[in-house]
């Protein structure tokens, strides 16, 4: 009998361990599962920071091309309250490289500056120029204003030919020219 008892005791004993190592196992395996589910948490996490610095270094990067577009737009552009002079400048001498006579040149009313979402006041400068010569010359013209380092628009143009134009095939021209002013601080928004 004392052999079965012991045999019993021994059952027992076997069967708590087993049970005990049953309920460790299972604890473990919760937490194997708890820290695997967390791992692929901050894996996501991560992943998702990773796309967020990729696209503020993508936003800084186009945020400087920005700028640098906007200080070539605005070398192309008058300097405020300059514009007037410069353009009349500009507009006598490609003329004159041009083979073309001036025979009057008057300034329209400059417009009151124009307001681009609250920051950049823009400027239109206009001069309506009276000009005499041949027709390549007036091609050459427009191939120089082309160049300009100032953006130049030709509101209106009329070309007729001058009264002598069987002996001398000269062409009476009347054209009205406008630049843009403003400032490099303002288009860059740092006037505040």
């Amino acid at each position: 009998m004392l052999g079965y008892v012991k045999s019993i005791v021994a059952v027992i004993l076997a069967a708590a361990s087993v049970a005990g190592a049953g309920f460790w196992f299972a604890r473990q395996s919760a937490t194997v599962a708890t820290l695997e589910t967390s791992g692929r948490v901050l894996r996501a996490r991560t992943k998702k920071e990773q796309q967020q610095e990729a696209m503020i270094k993508a936003t800084e990067l186009q945020l400087t091309r920005a700028r640098n577009d906007v200080r070539t737009i605005a070398a192309r552009l008058a300097e405020e309250d300059q514009g007037g002079p410069e353009l009349l400048r500009m507009i006598v001498e490609t003329a004159s490289e041009s083979g073309l006579q001036m025979t009057g040149a008057s300034e329209s009313k400059p417009t009151e500056p124009q307001e681009s979402r609250g920051t950049v006041a823009i400027r239109t400068i206009s001069y309506r120029v009276g000009l005499k010569g041949t027709y390549a010359a007036l091609v050459k013209f427009f191939q120089k204003l082309n160049s300009w380092e100032l953006y130049a628009i030709v509101d209106s143009l009329d070309a007729s030919r001058h009264s002598d134009y069987a002996s001398t095939h000269e062409l009476d021209i009347d054209m009205t020219l406008s630049i843009y002013s403003a400032s490099e601080k303002s288009l860059l928004g740092t006037n505040k």
